[in-house]
């Protein structure tokens, strides 16, 4: 009996290199995809430390106001912040003047104060924005501010708008801008 010999055709090493091929292209999108997942929560991060920047300066611009007032003074007691020209007292429109925060030079002591306190994981502190709007005076039956449900009492409170910007951890995606309306009551 005479043994013949097959012809190799090489559909096994062929059929190695495909499944070889497919596995290498199914990796390398894995790393892709873990890699754009990656970035997307160092984004949020960033955007999270950001906004308790600039949440930690609102404050530190409430603070400001609240006790830089004399007991007893119906003016403000400290120093407004913010572009020339569009803060101070006697701005009684101030609330629809236009200030284009985003483009806003924030690093300029001359534009903005920062904040003194400094949030973990912040590249720099929050800086913030006081500006005043107006004198409310309450009368007898109008104004309770302080005391919800308790008894209506006159007296008036000094408005400001407070806007304040954070930063994240330095990549350049986190800036956050909050802002808030403060009333001192005098």
């Amino acid at each position: 009996m005479k043994l013949q010999k097959s012809r190799q055709q090489g559909v096994v090493l062929f059929m190695s290199l495909v499944m070889l091929l497919l596995l290498t292209a199914l990796g390398a999108s894995s790393i892709q995809t873990t890699s754009v997942q990656f970035q997307m929560a160092q984004s949020v991060d960033d955007i999270n430390v950001a906004f308790q920047s600039a949440e930690a300066a609102l404050r530190d611009a409430e603070e400001s106001i609240e006790y830089s007032f004399i007991a007893g003074a119906t003016q403000q007691m400290f120093t407004l912040t913010g572009p020339a020209g569009n803060s101070g007292i006697g701005d009684a429109d101030l609330i629809n003047t236009a200030i284009e925060f985003a483009t806003l030079d924030w690093d300029d002591d001359n534009n903005s104060t920062a904040g003194t306190t400094v949030v973990d994981g912040a590249s720099e502190p929050g800086r913030y924005i006081v500006e005043y709007i107006r004198e409310v005076v309450g009368t007898e039956d109008s104004l309770n501010l302080t005391n919800i449900g308790e008894e209506v009492g006159a007296g008036g409170v000094s408005v400001y708008r407070v806007t304040a910007r954070g930063k994240g951890f330095g990549t350049g995606r986190g800036e956050v801008f909050v802002q808030s309306t403060y009333g001192k009551v005098w």
